[in-house]
């Protein structure tokens, strides 16, 4: 099975621009620390960045390729053309979906559901739906097979299903051809995501105790962190994050 880890990213945030690009604890930048954990993903992996098509993403596309990254661009909003062009780029069999503000991420909850894709030989799973999440938001994660991503490319014309495409996925896969990932204790209320000036000061501090004496954390480690440090669990903003998701899929309820 062949696998590509694409890496979402782009630098026109509106609230922390270029924050991909910004330094954090001891790496370079967001991007340098995200990569630190998913190197150690095992398998036959790449890894691709997928990123917008506007010309001010060259920096972090120098960046990318000067860490071994392969390089797809397409329209900023139409997430189904850029994971169709991710797959088709390295001839990936499965497409595992990271998203740029979210470095912590954990290599070894990347590898589990990987597992259980590969056991039931589902289309697509996630642990991150919407409504029904259990796991803090910064650690969130999608698995597509090529086939789904083929199938969405051909058949999604709806512009914000192309940005949000899973509603299609519910409502187009059989009930045994996809899966969400869930924990034990629910966390989903912990943020863990750096889309403001704020969490930058909180993920300084939060990386600081995963990674003393380690060079990568797993998963374990995060809930170590959120159990035993709320005061660093509480100064990350905790704001909304996906807006425009949650108000795309209210109006589909």
């Amino acid at each position: 099975m062949k696998i590509v880890i694409a890496l979402q990213a782009r630098t026109g945030s509106s609230r922390v621009p270029a924050k991909i690009l910004k330094p954090i604890h001891k790496f370079n930048s967001m991007f340098e620390a995200l990569f630190n954990q998913l190197k150690q993903v095992k398998g036959q992996v790449e890894y691709v960045l997928t990123t917008s098509d506007s010309p001010d993403e060259e920096r972090l596309i120098t960046l990318a390729k000067s860490q071994g990254f392969k390089v797809s661009t397409a329209p900023v909003d139409d997430i189904v053309t850029r994971l169709y062009k991710t797959a088709e780029l390295v001839d990936a069999d499965v497409l595992v979906r990271i998203w740029g503000d979210c470095p912590f991420v954990c290599p070894d909850l990347i590898e589990e559901m990987l597992s259980i894709f590969e056991e039931k030989k589902y289309q697509f799973m996630s642990n991150s739906e919407f409504y029904t999440r259990t796991i803090p938001a910064g650690m969130d994660v999608e698995i597509y097979s090529r086939k789904l991503i083929q199938n969405m490319s051909n058949d999604v014309v709806d512009v914000k299903q192309r940005e949000f495409p899973i509603e299609y996925i519910k409502k187009n896969l059989a009930a045994d051809e996809f899966g969400f990932w869930n924990m034990k204790e629910d966390y989903s209320r912990v943020h863990l995501t750096i889309d403001y000036p704020e969490d930058f000061i909180a993920g300084e501090k939060a990386l600081e105790v995963l990674l003393k004496d380690k060079s990568y954390f797993k998963k374990d480690d995060v809930i170590h962190l959120i159990n035993e440090f709320p005061g660093i669990i509480g100064e990350f903003s905790g704001k909304a994050r996906n807006k425009e998701l949650k108000e795309f899929l209210d109006k589909g309820k």
